[in-house]
């Protein structure tokens, strides 16, 4: 399915409200010098944007099963991140690109 008819279909279906503590995972795949993206849709935040892949911990869920859930196979090259890519995440790309296996941003 094209990316803009993904994101006008996704547009049908308003996001979730969530109550409580959220909890967030990322997943950060690189592969041959590619990493894994996901097109950020019906989000409510920097919606039609790349990021990595990204969702909330749904009440009674894993985060690995959220992590499966989330997941949306669209390789990039470490080095041709899109222009719409949510600038943040993008920053956590940079000890990837130097072969660092751990990083964290923000602590």
């Amino acid at each position: 399915m094209e990316v803009a008819h993904q994101f006008e279909k996704a547009q049908e279906n308003p996001p979730k409200k969530r109550i409580g503590s959220i909890v967030n995972c990322y997943l950060m795949v690189e592969r041959d010098q590619r990493i894994l993206l996901q097109l950020r849709i019906n989000t409510g935040y920097c919606d039609g944007m790349w990021g990595c892949v990204a969702g909330h911990v749904e009440e009674g869920e894993s985060a690995s099963g959220a992590m499966i859930r989330e997941a949306r196979v669209e390789f990039f090259s470490l080095h041709g991140l899109p222009s719409s890519f949510v600038d943040y995440r993008s920053k956590a790309f940079h000890p990837m690109r130097k072969g660092e296996f751990y990083s964290e941003l923000g602590w």
